[in-house]
C-alpha cells in the first residue's frame, strides 16, 4: 500500500511539474499577445485629396485665348442657369440667342465663361442684348458647378483676364448692339429705365 502511495505521490508530483511549465508558458503567451495588441498600430489610413493644379500661361492672352464653348456639359449648365434666371425673375420673359465664350481658369478644371444672350423682357418686342460673366468648376464626379460671385482671389484674377483684348472685344461688341436695341426701340429704353430704377 505504502508503495501505491509513494507511485501516485511520484506521477502527481511529475505531472504538476509539466502542468506547472505549460502555464507559465501559456501565462507568457498571453502576456506577449497583449504587449502586442496594447501596441500594435494600424498604418494610417491614406485619404487621397485632389491636388490643385494650376494651368501655366492662364493670364496671358496668347496662351490663353477666348474661344468659342465646345463643352456640351459646360453649354447645357449655362443653358439651364439662364432658364432659371428667367424662371425666377418676373420681369424676364426668356434668355435666347446664348453663345458662350470661355478662357482658362487659373485652376485645371476651371474656366471664366463669357455667356452672351438676348434678354427678352415681358411685353417689349425688341430684345436686350447682354453680357454675363461666370465662373464655371468641373468638380471630381464631372458635374458642373457654376459661380456668379467668387471670392477675392479669383475676382482678381477675373478682372485681370477680362482686360485682356479679345475679351474687351466682346464687350465691345456687345455695347454696340445694347445701345443699337436701346435706340431702336422707345419702349425698351423707358423699361429699362424703369429697370434700373427698381434693382437700386
Amino acid at each position: 500500500m505504502a508503495e501505491k502511495v509513494r507511485n501516485l505521490c511520484l506521477w502527481y508530483w511529475k505531472h504538476q511539474r509539466a502542468n506547472v511549465i505549460v502555464g507559465i508558458l501559456l501565462l507568457g503567451l498571453a502576456g506577449m499577445m497583449t504587449v502586442f495588441f496594447l501596441t500594435y498600430e494600424e498604418e494610417p489610413q491614406v485619404i487621397p485629396v485632389p491636388a490643385i493644379v494650376s494651368v501655366q500661361g492662364c493670364e496671358e492672352m496668347e496662351t490663353n485665348p477666348l474661344r468659342e464653348s465646345r463643352m456640351e456639359d459646360v453649354n447645357q449648365a449655362v443653358e439651364k442657369y439662364y432658364a432659371r434666371i428667367g424662371e425666377n425673375a418676373d420681369y424676364v420673359e426668356n434668355y435666347e440667342n446664348l453663345y458662350l465664350y470661355m478662357k482658362n481658369g487659373q485652376y485645371e478644371n476651371t474656366y471664366v465663361v463669357y455667356a452672351t444672350y438676348e434678354m427678352k423682357i415681358r411685353d417689349i418686342y425688341t430684345p436686350v442684348p447682354g453680357l454675363g460673366t461666370l465662373y464655371i468648376e468641373r468638380e471630381e464626379d464631372g458635374t458642373i458647378k457654376i459661380s456668379a460671385s467668387v471670392d477675392e482671389e479669383i475676382q482678381k484674377y477675373i478682372a485681370h483676364i477680362t482686360q485682356h483684348e479679345d475679351v474687351r472685344g466682346l464687350f465691345r461688341q456687345i455695347e454696340e448692339s445694347y445701345a443699337r436695341a436701346v435706340h431702336s426701340d422707345e419702349m425698351l429704353a423707358q423699361a429699362l429705365g424703369d429697370l434700373q430704377s427698381v434693382l437700386k
